[in-house]
């Protein structure tokens, strides 16, 4: 509150009937110089029908009590480093009380009845009497305004609000402090406004680790619960039937076993726009519920944890609705969302994504239902354990996320949780309401900064008009003008860069042909951009009808081919057991080839007498036959020249001579009559006559 609010609090509450208060300023300083030297003295001597300002000089002062009506502001007279008040103690109904500037210690402030406003102070340096830094009694008035408490220990909670109390605090801070009760705010029964609320590095031995909320109402916003350890809840607790409502409101690293951030036990809580990480539990690592009713909308909840279920919510009995939300990173043995018990529950617009555990586990005692969300990056067997109700055929698909490691979850103009029309509401840029914690009336709204008519997330380069969802794109220039995240040099969309701009693309206008399409062959397409018309299923860069076998990559035209392997490598079409192509497989191979190596050398090959080399194969070297010199050997007709030394691969081999030729004269018949053996003798001399001639 601001010192104009003060004074016209001061004014309103102590204007009398009749005429105005008459404003009246006193100082004091205890050496001499001043209205007063005590502070108890100025309270007490002045009028309670005055509107009364007491300026304190630097000093410490003793605890001050106010047992008299009318308005009084405490001030100092130059800052709070130097005026410290041991404590200050409101006890009339009547009593309005402001302290301005000054550091409290020792037993703190506290009204029992009446109205006591704190603004720009600090509260800090307890004594040992186990008071409260701040203690409203029941039906007392607290307004603090711009106030740090830190340090305060051995209190059943820093600050304690009695039943029927009200309290207004703005832009107050609690740090580093702990209770028995509540580290930091121990509300029962009271009516609290908590504006710009912060408290970091609080705890308690049996309450809840920050605020602990038991009956009454309590309101939250612009609000920070971070570091907070408590035994029923880390950072509020909602008890007694209590109606809670925090409107942007943030968690950050809170524990307990049972309700990491908020554990609500009975009463109602209405959460908007709230976001939680870093929430440790055993159940329910950011909200557990044992009871009463919640709405949660427009949660962001992500790096979250329960040991044994629910990171982020647990639920056991009572009502629940969640709807536009987030939860990103959760792990968990039970499921993101664990509901075990008599409870009813209700997700609309949830996204769930990356998570470990289950998504959802409900058991058979629940009615869950969930609809127009997305689940997806699910390490569990099951993405869903249990009966929830809800369309598969929506559910799971990728949520598309601007940024998700850089923890930006607004989606982009390709998610399916975009324009879903949730509950039938609009987001604030006017569209179809969205999945996730960006989507309904109550959401964030995302920026627009370069005006074009779509926010961030639709608007993949939000400082330049021409380049937004649904905007034309000119391919080929490096651009996402239309923010479809495709690449910009796939014009045909299958894929695969074009070939001209360091793709494998043949043809960018044809989608059916890209690197990895299936090829026909034949059609003169080359549709796999192989640079051949029939396919290279081994990728050995023969196509098929130059490759004798499409399916073995070490088998081309161009292959080494290892002999003797039963393989054409090299798709010769030879025979893979004849090395020297003679026609003859080799004899280690079930062959006759003798020497494989020799053209030369086969079955049917001539046997040259006496040269050592068996030609023919027949295990041995022709031997020459010395014939007498008055011998002569009978001629046969001379055999066919092709049978003489035809291979087996021609044919049958070749017939056997019927006579023998030996190097004598003589010739002796092997069949036929004397006169045909006398005949052809005269015959032959004959025609050598002529010869010689």
């Amino acid at each position: 509150m601001s010192r104009a609010r003060v004074a016209a609090a001061l004014a309103i509450v102590s204007m009398p009937s009749v005429a105005a208060a008459a404003e009246v300023t006193v100082t004091v300083n205890p050496d001499g110089g001043a209205d007063y030297t005590s502070l108890q003295e100025a309270i007490d001597l002045t009028s309670p029908d005055d509107q009364v300002t007491i300026q304190i000089a630097p000093g410490v002062y003793p605890p001050a009590a106010i047992a008299r009506s009318g308005p009084i502001a405490i001030t100092s007279q130059n800052s709070l480093d130097d005026t410290f008040l041991r404590g200050i103690r409101v006890t009339d109904a009547g009593a309005d009380v402001v302290v301005i500037q000054v550091q409290i210690t020792d037993e703190g402030a506290s009204v029992e009845r009446g109205s006591l406003a704190l603004e720009d102070l600090r509260i800090s340096n307890p004594g040992s009497t186990g008071a409260p830094a701040v203690r409203v009694g029941p039906g007392a008035t607290s307004i603090l305004d711009t106030v740090l408490i830190e340090g305060w220990r051995d209190a059943e909670a820093p600050v304690q609000l009695g039943p029927g109390a009200t309290a207004d605090f703005d832009m107050v801070g609690i740090f580093n402090c702990e209770g028995s009760r509540a580290g930091a705010i121990w509300s029962r029964g009271a009516d609290a406004n908590f504006a710009t609320l912060f408290t970091a590095d609080t705890q308690a031995g049996s309450g809840a680790g920050s605020v602990n909320i038991e009956g009454g109402s309590a309101i939250f916003t612009d609000s920070s619960i971070e570091g907070a350890s408590g035994t029923r809840g880390g950072g509020i607790r909602i008890a007694g039937d209590a109606n809670v409502a925090a409107t942007d409101i943030a968690f950050a690293d809170n524990e307990a076993p049972e309700g990491g951030h908020v554990r609500l036990e009975s009463g109602t809580l209405s959460m908007v726009r709230s976001t939680a990480i870093g929430g440790d539990a055993q159940y329910g690592g950011v909200f557990w519920q044992g009871g009463g009713s919640a709405d949660i909308r427009n949660a962001a909840w992500d790096d979250n944890h329960a040991l044994q279920a629910g990171a982020a919510i647990y639920q056991q009995e009572g009502g629940l609705e969640v709807a536009f939300s987030t939860f990103t990173r959760m792990a968990s043995a039970q499921g993101t969302s664990a509901h075990n018990g008599p409870a009813a529950a209700t997700y609309n617009g949830v996204i769930i994504a990356d998570t470990q555990g289950p998504a959802l586990a409900v058991s058979p005692q629940s009615t869950v239902s969930y609809r127009e969300g997305l689940i997806w990056a699910v390490d569990a067997a099951e993405a869903i354990e249990g009966t929830p109700t809800y369309d598969p055929n929506e559910v799971f698909a990728p949520p598309r996320f601007a940024d998700a490691d850089a923890g930006d979850y607004a989606l982009t103009a390709i998610s399916a949780g975009l324009d879903l029309g949730v509950d039938d509401e609009l987001d604030p840029d006017g569209t179809a309401a969205d999945a996730g914690m960006y989507g309904g009336g109550t959401a964030w709204a995302l920026p627009d900064r370069d005006g074009d008519g779509f926010v961030h997330g639709r608007d993949c380069v939000d400082v330049n008009a021409d380049i937004h969802e649904g905007a034309v794109d000119v391919f080929y220039d490096g651009i996402d003008a239309n923010c479809d995240y495709e690449s910009d040099y796939d014009q045909d969309g299958d894929g695969f860069d074009a070939t001209l701009y360091a793709g494998g693309d043949c043809d960018d206008t044809n989608a059916a042909i890209y690197p990895d399409a299936v090829e026909s062959g034949g059609d003169a397409i080359d549709v796999d951009c192989d640079g051949f018309d029939y396919p290279d299923s081994d990728a050995d860069g023969w196509p098929a009808d130059l490759d004798c076998d499409d399916g073995a990559a070490d088998v081309a035209p161009d292959a080494e081919d290892d002999w003797y392997d039963g393989i054409d490598s090299d798709c010769a079409g030879n025979d893979d057991f004849d090395q020297d192509g003679d026609g003859y497989a080799a004899a280690a191979y079930g062959g006759r080839d003798c020497d494989d190596t020799d053209a030369h050398r086969h079955p049917m090959y001539p046997d040259y007498a006496g040269d050592g080399i068996d030609q023919d194969c027949d295990g041995r070297d022709a031997v020459a036959e010395d014939a007498p010199e008055d011998e002569v050997t009978k001629l046969s007709p001379a055999p066919e020249p092709e049978s003489a030394l035809a291979p087996a691969a021609m044919g049958s081999e070749p017939e056997v001579a019927s006579g023998t030729v030996s190097s004598g004269c003589s010739v002796t018949a092997a069949s036929g009559s004397g006169a045909f053996g006398l005949l052809g003798l005269v015959s032959l001399v004959g025609l050598i006559g002529r010869r010689r001639e």
